[in-house]
Formats: C-alpha cells, structure tokens, sequence
C-alpha cells in the first residue's frame, strides 16, 4: 500500500488547492496511551476534481499546527481550512490560506444578537445577508 499512498499523496500535493480539517478520534487500546485520550485524523483533499479527487488521511496523536505543515511539505499552492489558527504552520512553509465561506457565515449568524439582531443594517446582518446571496448563487444550476 505504501507505493499507492506515496503515489497519491504526490498527485495531491501537486494541486493548486486543497482542503483541509482535522477532527478527534478515540483510540481504544493504543500503546503508551489511556484509552481515552484524543487524537485527531487529518484529511486532506484536491478541489474541483470530482472526476479524480485525492482524499487522504493522516492520523497523529495530536492537532499541532506542525503536523499539517510536515504532511504538506513540498505543496505552494492555495489551502481551504476552518481558520484554526495552528493551519498558520503552513504558512511558513509559503502556502496561502483561504477561509470557508460557511465558517465566516456562522460567524456573522453568531454575531447577530442583541440591538444588532433587530437592526437589518447592522454590520453583522450585511454579513449574513451577503453570505446568504453568495450561497444562492451557488445553488443555481450551472449551465
């Protein structure tokens, strides 16, 4: 299998953009480890390929920013993320990050409370609306 990853994770990172995230995963039974201790599985994906995407996963015991930055080594392109700031890793290693437009939407849905909320010209209430065209724009079938 290792041939076949190796061959994958070097079509992945030979893309201009890519999407990343990382959730935690319980490890029953790992060594050195107590049972429940987090971990976390990272993904990484190609975009806009839907004829031959890449999707890979790295498991680490951790979510340091420094475990993304030491899987992408080699990739310059564009990186989708959640805006977790450890992604700022990769940074250094001259990758550009972009956001995720549901992510900025939530917060402008989270930010819509008290004299903002009843105020449809508030700042937090342009946000959301411009979020909400953005998205209907998306759902428009293509032609």
């Amino acid at each position: 299998m290792e041939p076949l990853l190796a061959a994958l994770k070097k079509e992945l990172l030979s893309r201009d953009l890519l999407h990343a995230d990382e959730t935690t995963l319980e490890v029953l039974c790992e060594p050195g480890r107590p049972a429940q201790t987090d971990s976390y599985m990272w993904l990484y994906r190609t975009s806009g390929d839907t004829d031959h995407p890449v999707v890979l996963y790295d498991y680490q015991e951790g979510r340091s920013g420094q475990f993304a930055k030491a899987y992408l080594a080699g990739f310059s392109g564009y990186l989708q993320t959640d805006g977790w700031h450890g992604y700022h890793k990769v940074e250094e290693a001259g990758v550009t990050l972009c956001g995720c437009w549901a992510h900025v939407r939530r917060k402008f849905n989270e930010a819509l409370v008290g004299p903002a909320a009843k105020q449809p010209d508030s700042k937090e209430a342009i946000g959301l609306a411009y979020c909400n065209k953005l998205f209907d724009v998306e759902k428009r079938p293509s032609t």
